[in-house]
């Protein structure tokens, strides 16, 4: 006869977190909630993990710091596309935000009427 596994109780089975250092995330890796990112239409597979990402702004050419924490607001919050990345610091977009009033764009039709 085959000997039969003893089932492990739940508080003597690993740590969950200690398991996904072992497979890879990085230590200050945030994890990702596949269900909230949005499809991508690609053969690539999501994110499991967001980890720090160090840029170089398009404006000043500062260089900054995406953090996991803000990308998981990016990607499953704000429903950003998986394939963007941040491209300005924080005061380049805020300088740019103040200079149209808080709107993102103007309409085609406020256009034509400003330029009469």
């Amino acid at each position: 006869m085959a000997k039969r596994k003893r089932r492990i109780p739940r508080y003597k089975r690993e740590d969950p977190l200690e398991a996904k250092r072992q497979a890879g995330y990085p230590a200050n890796a945030v994890e990702a909630d596949l269900t909230q990112q949005v499809p991508n239409n690609s053969y690539a597979s999501k994110p499991l993990y967001y980890s720090d990402i160090e840029f170089e702004c398009d404006t000043c050419g500062r260089r900054e710091v995406w953090t996991a924490t803000q990308q998981k607001w990016w990607y499953e919050v704000a429903k950003g596309s998986l394939y963007t990345t941040a491209k300005r610091c924080r005061a380049c977009r805020a300088a740019i935000r103040a200079t149209h009033g808080g709107t993102p764009r103007r309409f085609h039709k406020d256009r034509s009427q400003n330029s009469n």
